[in-house]
C-alpha cells in the first residue's frame, strides 16, 4: 500500500522502502534514482518563515513532476530531500531528466515574483547488481548530489568576488 507525504503528494519513505523490497528481487535490468535536494531552504525558512519554506518544498515537487515521465516516482526522502525513481536502465534517460529539471527550475525562477531563487542540486545514477545494497547506492548518489551542490557554491563564490 502506497502512502504519500501530506505536504507534497510525493511517496513517503516507507512506501519507497516497501516498493524496493518488492521490486528488487524481480529486477532484471537496472533503474535510475536521482537524489534531489532543495538548495538554501534554511535561508528561505529563516528569511521568509516556515510557511514559505513549505511553499518552496511543495513547489519544488511540482517542478520535479513536470520534468519526469508518468512512470517515474517522486519520494520525499527527508525534509527537503527527494528521490526520483526513473524506470529506465539507461544513464542517458537519467541525464535527460536532470537536464529537464534544471531547465524547468530556471524557467520558474525567470517568471517568479519571489525574492529568492528556487533551486535544487541533483545526483543520480543507474542502480544495478554491482551495488552491495540500495543503501550503499543511495549514499553514493547522495555524494554525487553534494558534489553538484558544492560546484554551485564555488561558482557563486567566484561570482561574488
Amino acid at each position: 500500500m502506497i502512502h504519500v507525504d501530506e505536504l507534497t503528494g510525493a511517496w513517503d519513505r516507507g512506501s519507497f522502502e516497501y516498493y524496493l523490497r518488492n521490486r528488487l528481487p524481480q529486477e532484471q535490468e537496472g533503474f535510475g534514482i536521482i537524489y534531489c535536494d532543495v538548495d538554501h531552504l534554511k535561508e528561505i525558512n529563516d528569511s521568509y518563515g516556515h510557511r514559505e519554506g513549505d511553499f518552496a518544498i511543495s513547489t519544488a515537487v511540482c517542478l520535479l513532476r513536470e520534468a519526469i515521465r508518468t512512470e517515474d516516482i517522486i519520494v520525499r526522502h527527508g525534509g527537503d530531500e527527494f528521490l526520483v525513481i526513473v524506470k529506465s536502465p539507461f544513464k542517458k534517460d537519467l541525464d535527460h531528466i536532470v537536464q529537464r529539471m534544471e531547465h524547468i527550475f530556471d524557467e520558474y525562477n525567470q517568471d517568479s515574483t519571489k525574492r529568492y531563487k528556487l533551486e535544487c542540486s541533483f545526483g543520480g545514477d543507474i542502480f544495478d547488481k554491482s551495488y552491495s545494497s540500495i543503501d550503499h547506492f543511495i549514499n553514493y548518489i547522495d555524494g554525487l548530489m553534494y558534489l553538484n551542490k558544492n560546484k554551485k557554491k564555488n561558482k557563486e563564490m567566484l561570482l561574488i568576488k
